[in-house]
This record gives structure tokens, C-alpha cells and sequence, in this order.
């Protein structure tokens, strides 16, 4: 009869885990079980190159599909239990390792993106993602996720109005409470392009609370342009106009859109002598 024993063997430390190898030996004259048992060393050897050969693709596929998920510095084997893939990753900001964000890492991350894409829209993602000590990936993803979700509407140029002959008005207007009607002609004027018509450039349309209910900010050549602009806007909502709206130009601005006038220091010059 066949007489069997079990030999429990320690891993390399190439190759973290405990492997249970049971090597069956046969007292048996035959030449063929002796072959058999002469033989399963080698398939041993075997089994365990094709293993390793099939972790290394695994793992060459992973980084392939997520390579910004990697911080390399902290890279590392552990526990093989149950199976799973076992790699400890050190995932930098708010990318977890499996790959779901919590709400609260989302928004700082974003904040981060987004406060530098405010600070300067023409920073390169490879710029950005070396300040932030991240990777060009990730930021691509959170500046066009931004985007998308229109977080971001758009980037554009602060203008100093003055420096190209134009003018800065702000028209204040006071109209009934909100209807469908309303809506409809307030979005069709600006999706039209109604102020390009009249020649000016319209730079903010804001529905607000307190004494007034819309403020609109726009530039025009001369006092001319900005007049029929203005009378085209009384023209158009006449219907729903609680009073004669008003107008103003701004003498100066200090900030706009978040960004402070670089010559800030000429509101010295309003100051009456």
C-alpha cells in the first residue's frame, strides 16, 4: 500500500504567505511512482513561476487602469488572506483604496483644484497637480469633473474696462414676483444674445433679495450705447416692472470677480483736494 506524509513548508520572502505542500512518496517497486515522486518537485517549481508570472500581469493591469491611485514610497506586501489583491497603497488626498470617496474628502480636494483654477484659470493641470504634490491625473479628472457637473461654467478675463474705452454700468430693477412668463423672457433676451445686439457686453445678470430683484452689470463704449441698452431693457419688461428701474456707472473698481485691481492705489485720485 501507499504510505503518505505531509510537509509544511515556509515561503521566500518574495513570497509572503504560508503554502501547505503535501507530497504523497509510495513504497512501491514500480518505475512508475517512483518517477511520479522524483517528478513533483519540479511541477512544484512550475506552479509556483506560472503563480508568480500571473501576479505580476495583475498587478501591471491595475496600475495600468489606475496609475494615479499609486504613491510608490509607501508600497508594500502584506497579509495574502482571502485571496484578495494585497497591496497596502498609501492613496494620497481624497482617492481611497477602493476607489470610493467620502463627501468630506471630495470637497477639499475640489477646493483644492478649485481655488487655484480661481486664483489663475491659466494654469496648466501640470502645474497645478505639482503644487498640490499630486498627480496630473487626478487633477484632470476633478478640473473636467467640475466642468461637467458645472461646478465651473466657463473661464474668462477680468477687463478693466477703462483700459479699452468702455464704461461700467449697473442697471438695478424692481419687477413682480417671479412668474413662468418672466423666466422665459429674462433666459430667451440672453441666450439670443439681446445685449451683443445693442452693442455692450453683458458681464453679470443676478436675481437677488432685498429692496431690488435684478442687477445687471454691463459695459459699453459710450453713454449713447449704454442709454439704448437701458431702454431696450424697460421696453422688454415693461409688463412686469414695479417702477422705473436704475442705472449707474461705476468711477472704479478695486475688485472683480474675486481679483484686485493691480492699480488699486489711483482711488487716491477721487479723493477731492
Amino acid at each position: 500500500m501507499f504510505q503518505s506524509f505531509l510537509t509544511l513548508t515556509k515561503a521566500s520572502e518574495s513570497f509572503p504567505f504560508c503554502a501547505e505542500l503535501v507530497l504523497f512518496t509510495f513504497n512501491a517497486d514500480t518505475k512508475f511512482f517512483k518517477g511520479f515522486v522524483k517528478f513533483l518537485p519540479y511541477a512544484f517549481i512550475v506552479l509556483i513561476r506560472i503563480y508568480h508570472y500571473l501576479f505580476v500581469v495583475q498587478f501591471s493591469l491595475v496600475f495600468l487602469l489606475f496609475p494615479a491611485h499609486f504613491n510608490f514610497t509607501s508600497l508594500r506586501f502584506i497579509s495574502w488572506d482571502k485571496y484578495r489583491v494585497l497591496l497596502n497603497i498609501n492613496v494620497t488626498d481624497d482617492v481611497k483604496m477602493s476607489g470610493k470617496e467620502s463627501k468630506r474628502n471630495v470637497k477639499l480636494y475640489r477646493d483644492d483644484v478649485l481655488e487655484r483654477l480661481i486664483e489663475n484659470p491659466t494654469k496648466s493641470v501640470r502645474e497645478i497637480a505639482k503644487e498640490m504634490g499630486s498627480y496630473r491625473q487626478k487633477v484632470w479628472r476633478r478640473k473636467r469633473k467640475l466642468e461637467e457637473e458645472n461646478v465651473i461654467w466657463g473661464y474668462t478675463a477680468v477687463v478693466d474696462e477703462s483700459k479699452i474705452n468702455h464704461v461700467l454700468y449697473i442697471v438695478l430693477l424692481k419687477m413682480k414676483p417671479m412668474s413662468k412668463e418672466l423666466a422665459e423672457l429674462i433666459m430667451n433676451r440672453i441666450t439670443k444674445g439681446e445685449p451683443h445686439k445693442q452693442n455692450v457686453r453683458l458681464i453679470n445678470v443676478l436675481y437677488v433679495n432685498g429692496e431690488y430683484d435684478w442687477i445687471i452689470m454691463f459695459s459699453a463704449q459710450n453713454h449713447a450705447t449704454a442709454r439704448k441698452y437701458y431702454d431696450s431693457l424697460r421696453l422688454a419688461y415693461e409688463d412686469y416692472l414695479l417702477e422705473k428701474p436704475v442705472i449707474v456707472d461705476v468711477n472704479f473698481a478695486l475688485v472683480r470677480e474675486g481679483k484686485t485691481n493691480p492699480e488699486i492705489g489711483k482711488l487716491y485720485e477721487f479723493v477731492p483736494t
